[in-house]
């Protein structure tokens, strides 16, 4: 009777858990928005076109194509404002003559979301940037 009792009281809870997270899911807003020019997000370069962002968790977004495919995501940090914006809107930066989304703003919300910069070089600045030592050790030393 009590492993009966047991049994019956975690799958409630497992249900409640399962249930808030799919009540949560659901009422993820969606920023629907036409992009006219080029731009990126992280080491990713987009083409103009319509585009969608979602905020599945907290501090990540996700990009999707017009189909609804996901194509990117990103970390972030939050951002407030005193006054909510009466539309949704995303801010660019200008980096030599490119674009990159740096902010996303909700309609109605005061918070948003500041994208994390990507330096463009930061794939190769540890390797041309190692010291000695470390050079030393990655390739082993000899007595």
């Amino acid at each position: 009777m009590k492993r009966l009792l047991t049994l019956t009281l975690t799958s409630l809870f497992v249900f409640v858990l399962w249930t808030a997270g799919s009540a949560y899911a659901q009422s993820t807003a969606v920023i629907r928005v036409h992009v006219p020019f080029e731009f990126s997000l992280g080491h990713k370069t987009f083409q103009p076109g319509d585009y969608s962002l979602v905020q599945p968790i907290q501090n990540f977004l996700v990009l999707r194509n017009e189909p609804g495919q996901t194509i990117a995501s990103t970390f972030t940090t939050g951002l407030e404002l005193k006054a909510p914006p009466s539309i949704s809107t995303l801010q660019f930066r200008e980096v030599g003559g490119r674009y990159a989304l740096s902010e996303v703003w909700q309609q109605d919300s005061t918070s948003g979301h500041k994208l994390f910069d990507v330096p463009a070089n930061n794939r190769n600045y540890a390797a041309r940037h190692r010291s000695p030592e470390a050079k030393q050790t990655a390739e082993g030393s000899q007595p």
